[in-house]
Order: C-alpha cells, then sequence, then structure tokens
C-alpha cells in the first residue's frame, strides 16, 4: 500500500509540475501612468506569550515571556495602461519607488504569459511585469 501512495503521490507531483510551466513571449512595451503608491514603515510588535506551569493538582503559575517581532518596510506601486492595471510589491516595488510620482506618465515594460497545450494551442492568461521609466 505504501508504494502505491508514492507511485499516485510522484504521479500527481509530476503532473503538477508539467503543468504549471508558464512559457513567456518577448518583451514589449506600452504607455501607461503610475496611478497609486503605497508605503508602509518597518514596524516592530510585542508579542507577549504566557504559559501555565503546574505547580500541585490544583494551582498552576502563569509564566509570561516577552518577544518582538520586526515586520519590514512595504512598498506597492498600482501601474494603469491600456490592457489594464499591474500592481507590483517586494522587491520590485522598493526599486521603483522613488522614480515615480502619482500620476507620472511612464513607459511599461512586459512580457505575455502563455501555455501551450498537448495539441499545439496557445492560451494567454497573464502579462508579466519587467520595468517601468517615467515617460518624457
Amino acid at each position: 500500500m505504501e508504494k502505491v501512495c508514492k507511485i499516485g503521490f510522484f504521479s500527481i507531483l509530476c503532473f503538477l509540475v508539467a503543468c504549471s510551466q508558464p512559457h513567456y513571449g518577448g518583451p514589449q512595451q506600452e504607455a501607461g501612468e503610475a496611478i497609486e503608491k503605497r508605503y508602509t514603515p518597518a514596524w516592530t510588535q510585542v508579542v507577549y506569550d504566557t504559559t501555565y506551569v503546574p505547580i500541585s493538582e490544583d494551582i498552576r503559575v502563569p509564566i509570561q515571556t516577552r518577544r518582538e517581532v520586526n515586520h519590514p518596510a512595504k512598498y506597492a506601486i498600482v501601474f494603469k495602461c491600456q490592457h489594464g492595471r499591474f500592481i507590483i510589491d517586494g522587491a520590485t516595488a522598493e526599486r521603483l519607488f522613488g522614480r515615480f510620482a502619482e500620476s507620472d506618465p511612464v513607459t511599461i515594460t512586459y512580457c505575455m504569459k502563455f501555455e501551450i497545450e498537448k495539441n499545439g494551442k496557445t492560451n494567454i492568461f497573464g502579462r508579466h511585469f519587467l520595468d517601468a521609466v517615467k515617460a518624457e
């Protein structure tokens, strides 16, 4: 039974990996606009954990520990273009954040994401953001 489960799990894993590999087209450019910017500064959260230690059958003593959880700064930018919106966050947004003000005209570079079916048919299912520069 264990061998059958391992084979079944391996087959499902191979199927998921094979089906989840997107393909990317060449870079394309399009005029757009930086419509929104968001920044959340880094912050520290203090968390108290309480554990109850039994001393006897009826008595438990609470022991409280304190720890700090550090949350990094977060950046996000939304670009609007003819085909919709790109919502950019994480390291890419942090890198781009200082380049633009809201409502700045931009040139967006992206590529198409698609999959190729077994019959050779191509299905486009999204756009992958590559970069943006301020339009002159």
